[in-house]
């Protein structure tokens, strides 16, 4: 079985040699994206911004046998990642893995993804369960509905199928198979420049009001903010302290965080209105959703 994977180096600086270190010994090829700069969701942070991660950086990584770089300048993140899945399927690859920069997984999830992998024969889809960290890896995010650990939307896609992305790391699968193989997501351990670089360029950014979700949420956050989600609030009900032992990985996020105590007035009535409105447009959302489903 010969596998492939691709991520995205964007904005990515501080995970780069960690996830390449994390994934190398497991696969067999790596994609690494590079854009130059932002994807068009956000028009003018593509006309004024270039990728705070440098081509340099990137570079260094060409010295790996298992390492191909992609430049890229698509308006989109679909595109890019169907030219890996294309790629992939030219170089005779059995499985294409989506493995973003701040994504990591310990070596037993590593083994069982392989088992899966190995033994699926009429399987084209897979996901993973995850768990989503916030600031740190002290904290981890809480679905309401299923807990810590939630399922993310694409880790694998057999490259002799006829799948392909068709949206923000979504592909056209109509099912999917859950591999209980926790991938510890660090997409939100970040510093407060480096979150707002990622809020600020990403294919979200025209759906919400990302300076008051960065204000509110992130800069005003205690271990009492709730709705944490900048899309869909109500998915991350709140962080609390992560209760599982951590991987040895996970002391590269163990930042040392400064929390507030206590929420002014003024912040709870604006994170309370914020909160009302969020919650009316994931209600519209999701309604839009159900009618085209029908």
């Amino acid at each position: 079985m010969k596998l492939a994977v691709h991520f995205m180096a964007y904005n990515s600086s501080r995970f780069l040699e960690a996830v390449v270190s994390n994934m190398e010994p497991f696969v067999d090829r790596i994609y690494i994206i590079y854009p130059h700069r932002p994807f068009n969701y956000n028009k003018k942070a593509r006309t004024c911004r270039q990728n705070p991660t440098s081509i340099e950086e990137v570079n260094r990584f060409q010295a790996l046998e298992k390492v191909k770089i992609i430049l890229d300048d698509s308006e989109d993140e679909f595109t890019p990642r169907n030219k890996c899945l294309r790629l992939a399927r030219e170089e005779g690859f059995d499985w294409l893995i989506t493995q973003d920069a701040d994504e990591f997984y310990p070596e037993e999830s590593w083994a069982r993804i392989r088992q899966k992998l190995l033994s699926a024969k009429s399987i084209d889809h897979f996901a993973t369960t995850w768990y989503n960290f916030w600031k740190s890896s002290h904290y981890v995010l809480v679905d309401p509905n299923v807990g810590i650990k939630q399922v993310n939307t694409n880790f694998a896609i057999r490259c002799k199928s006829d799948l392909r992305f068709v949206g923000i790391r979504r592909p056209n699968a109509e099912s999917t198979t859950i591999i209980d193989a926790p991938c510890f997501h660090y997409a939100y351990a970040m510093s407060d420049a480096e979150i707002l670089e990622k809020v600020t360029t990403w294919a979200h950014t025209s759906e919400v009001s990302i300076r008051k979700w960065y204000d509110l949420k992130w800069l005003r956050w205690n271990e009492r903010t709730r709705y944490l989600h900048p899309i869909n609030p109500l998915a991350w009900n709140r962080a609390i302290r992560f209760p599982h032992q951590q991987p040895q990985f996970a002391e590269q996020f163990n930042f040392d965080l400064k929390i507030r105590r206590s929420t002014d007035y003024s912040t709870a009535l604006h994170a309370w209105y914020y909160d009302r409105k969020a919650s009316g447009r994931d209600f519209l959302r999701r309604a839009y959703h159900l009618l085209l489903e029908k």
